[in-house]
């Protein structure tokens, strides 16, 4: 890397004017000539949201290799390669939309 940057984790330069708005965490790359690319991941301080700056992309299962619902833990999501969908976790069931899969 030749002491080029390729990524930086720090708080954005946000104002912080109060209910706890402000200072988000960001992490950003670099390129090898150590010009910034673009912020990657920015959570927001006051709520936890998280905006990626591409697209997410679920770890990939088939219908037969898939883990439990259970060991994702509701809400977790999962791509099914055999379906050819992403699927959702309820804790108990995997679900695409309110049908059980």
């Amino acid at each position: 890397t030749a002491g080029t940057a390729r990524w930086d984790v720090a708080a954005s330069g946000d104002v912080e004017s109060g209910a706890n708005a402000g200072s988000n965490l960001v992490v950003a790359g670099y390129s090898d000539a150590g010009v910034k690319l673009a912020d990657y991941l920015v959570i927001r301080r006051t709520d936890g949201r998280a905006a990626f700056g591409g697209a997410v992309q679920l770890k990939s299962y088939t219908t037969a290799t898939r883990p439990t619902p259970a060991s994702v833990g509701a809400g977790g999501q999962i791509y099914d390669s055999t379906l050819g969908y992403a699927i959702t976790s309820d804790g108990t069931n995997w679900k695409f939309g309110p049908t059980v899969v």
